[in-house]
């Protein structure tokens, strides 16, 4: 008796480890947000570096990487979406401040990338209203940092938005990012700040 309960034991454990990986009969279980980000990174031909995942704007997760170009990139699902600019060339600036680098949209998200030198983003906001924020990069260069951000948002700011700051000396500033979008895609609608 003893014997035929430890080969019970022995094969439920056995089915259970099986389960575990991933040797069960039935379908094969959702391989999650982040394989699918690859997979379909994958399947269009990009060649990524340092992938990893950033958070969310709202439910949906976001990703970042690196292609070996130089490109930065962010991106998700649902639907398939992503942005990505070339390294900045300028040398740093004198002072502390933010520059816009460029925006896209699409038929549900709009992003907004930006850099800040000698200086770190903590927030942006449009009329009290939080905007996602994503550090892409940190870059030290000659004289000091320079920061890659994207904003994503499923609504256009329009107007300047709130950007508050912590400089690298340590004080901190509330600065402006003011963008100019003349026509909006299917899906998108704009918010005043």
């Amino acid at each position: 008796m003893v014997r035929e309960r430890g080969s019970a034991v022995t094969a439920a454990a056995c089915a259970a480890l099986l389960a575990l990986a991933g040797c069960a009969s039935g379908p094969d279980p959702d391989p999650g947000p982040a394989e699918r980000m690859r997979a379909e990174l994958t399947d269009q031909g990009v060649q990524w570096d340092e992938f990893r995942a950033v958070g969310g704007a709202g439910e949906e997760p976001v990703f970042t990487w690196s292609v070996p170009d130089g490109y930065r990139c962010l991106g998700g699902l649902d639907p398939l979406w992503s942005t990505c600019m070339v390294p900045d060339p300028e040398p740093l600036a004198d002072g502390p401040g933010i520059r816009s680098i460029g925006e896209t949209m699409s038929d549900r998200h709009w992003q907004q990338m930006f850099r800040a030198d000698r200086e770190r983003v903590t927030e942006v906001s449009c009329g009290g209203r939080p905007v996602q924020l994503y550090e892409l990069a940190e870059d030290l260069l000659p004289g000091g940092f320079r920061r890659t951000y994207t904003l994503v948002d499923r609504t256009v700011p329009f107007d300047s938005m709130t950007v508050r700051v912590v400089r690298d000396d340590g004080g901190t500033a509330v600065e402006s990012l003011s963008q100019d979008v003349q026509a909006l895609p299917p899906g998108l609608t704009r918010q005043t700040c």
